[in-house]
């Protein structure tokens, strides 16, 4: 799921390429999260989730 990301990123950029990507999944994470009401990763429940199929 990560992988053909990464790749690209490497590709495109090498390795700044690739720490360019992973600030950018860390800040879509983040605002995830804050946007849920938790504040650190712990603070993430089972509520939260939400499986699809």
């Amino acid at each position: 799921m990560i992988c053909r990301p990464v790749l690209v990123s490497y590709y495109g950029g090498g390795t700044e390429g690739i720490r360019v990507y992973i600030q950018k999944l860390k800040a879509e994470f983040s605002d995830a999260m804050y946007m849920c009401g938790a504040r650190k990763v712990s603070d993430i429940d089972g509520n939260m989730i939400r499986l699809t199929k």
